[in-house]
């Protein structure tokens, strides 16, 4: 397993080309391999790329995943002064944009599944983040992670765990004196334990439990001892978000996605990826690629299994949900384009009298 290790401190952000959509499908592109090894690491592909470009593209895989949280925190930002609306918004963007295996099946005792499983513990967890977000799946470690990443441009931010090995995030909000715990993956509101700041307690989730995201599967609370005991190691990202930029001698070129060049592609996996992508760029494009996934052979005819079985099944399972791209009757017509064709962030509405981001995103869980 090939595990490229370079300290923090003296590694820079690739300097980005193109548009942040455009970089991210270059990337899938040009490295297919590096998302098809789940949290096994880079894997053996990697053998075949010189060491510069093996430093190349790991410092370009966690500049685009930097590249993501600033797209979406052009929509968050306005929520930042709260903190509750803000980690509502960022659910509904993580829940929107990615599953678990409350969704779909990733404890099966199959390899291509169980590959799918992050563990905050292993060695090579950071090293991941870019692949697990354009796959769309991951277990508590991996989709709460990214909802610190979303949040900490503003928060300090932990991920943590009690005995029973589930992962959330404990949060430092001024003016609250204990952390405010916020489950993502179990689509929870953010709460407290005792009765401090305008936050759900405890004792109020599980007198009367509620989500945050509409028709999203959820778990609820686990006992209090899991929040009271839960700990965790900082989670070191490299290169950071701040960091200095640099460019590099080697060339991005996105790919043709007409239909002529779609048509050329027989393997699911790659027409999966890109849709993955247009995906976590708002791009309307993204539901016809998940229905093309979905058409060719081991989808159409039922086959399917390992790791096309994921594919299919991730597939039909962000179409079914009826995201806001693929939803003429809520949505009539797509985003404005901006010059570079990524979707203008639209604002949403804020309801009667609430925060922006709770009226339309609460209610309960049963």
């Amino acid at each position: 397993m090939f595990k490229l290790k370079v300290h923090h401190q003296i590694r820079r952000r690739v300097a980005l080309t193109l548009a942040p959509r455009d970089a991210c499908l270059a990337f899938v592109a040009r490295y297919p391999g590096y998302f098809r090894d789940g949290e096994n690491g880079t894997g053996a592909w990697a053998r075949g790329l010189g060491l510069r470009e093996r430093w190349f593209m790991t410092n370009l895989a966690q500049s685009l995943v930097w590249a993501w949280v600033e797209h979406e925190m052009q929509a968050l930002a306005p929520l930042a002064e709260d903190f509750d609306a803000l980690a509502c918004a960022a659910i509904a963007v993580l829940r929107s944009k990615t599953r678990n295996q409350l969704e779909i099946d990733l404890d099966s005792e199959d390899s291509a599944r169980r590959w799918l499983y992050a563990t905050r513990e292993d060695e090579g967890f950071e090293e991941e983040v870019f692949a697990r977000l354009v796959r769309g799946a991951s277990n508590c470690d991996g989709q709460n992670h990214l909802l610190q990443l979303l949040i900490e441009p503003w928060y300090r931010a932990a991920l943590v765990g009690g005995n029973q090995g589930h992962k959330l995030l404990a949060v430092e909000v001024p003016g609250v004196f204990r952390p405010v715990f916020v489950d993502g993956w179990s689509n929870l509101p953010p709460f407290v334990l005792g009765a401090e700041g305008p936050f759900h307690t405890y004792a109020q989730l599980r007198e009367r439990p509620e989500s945050v995201v509409l028709g999203v599967q959820g778990r609820p609370l686990m006992s209090m001892d899991q929040y009271e005991e839960a700990g965790g190691t900082p989670i070191t990202l490299s290169p950071r978000r701040d960091a200095p930029c640099r460019t590099w001698d080697f060339e991005l070129e996105p790919p043709a996605l007409d239909a002529a060049s779609l048509d050329a592609l027989a393997d699911p996996w790659q027409i999966f990826l890109y849709a993955r992508v247009l995906h976590l760029f708002d791009d309307p494009r993204a539901a016809a690629l998940y229905e093309r996934a979905l058409n060719l052979g081991p989808c159409e005819f039922g086959g399917s299994s390992g790791r096309d079985a994921f594919v299919c099944e991730v597939s039909r399972e962000m179409l079914v949900r009826r995201e806001p791209w693929a939803s003429e009757d809520d949505h009539p017509s797509p985003p404005p384009e901006i010059e570079d064709g990524s979707p203008q962030p639209q604002p949403q509405p804020a309801g009667d009298g609430q925060r922006p981001g709770k009226r339309e995103l609460r209610g309960g869980m049963g």
